[in-house]
């Protein structure tokens, strides 16, 4: 997932497989099928991808308002 930002708190869930995200400054955080997550709405732009060439499966759930967007595309 390219460079983003969120305005609202996001819950993660890692179903299968390996994700990582890279929030800018900050270290990498991997998380494996079973691992929760949360992202809040003042986490600096981030990226989100596989860890490996494998799958990976995440559910996300969105706790926001009518007309807000859920994710912020940034080019940096």
């Amino acid at each position: 997932m390219p460079l983003h930002s969120h305005p609202i708190p996001l819950v993660g869930n890692v179903e299968e497989g390996t994700i990582v995200v890279k929030i800018q400054e900050m270290e990498d955080f991997t998380y494996t099928a079973g691992d929760f997550f949360i992202v809040g709405p003042k986490t600096p732009k981030h990226t989100m991808g596989n860890a490996k060439t494998d799958n990976a499966i995440v559910w996300f759930a969105a706790i926001g308002a009518k007309d807000v967007p859920i994710k912020i595309p940034s080019e940096r």
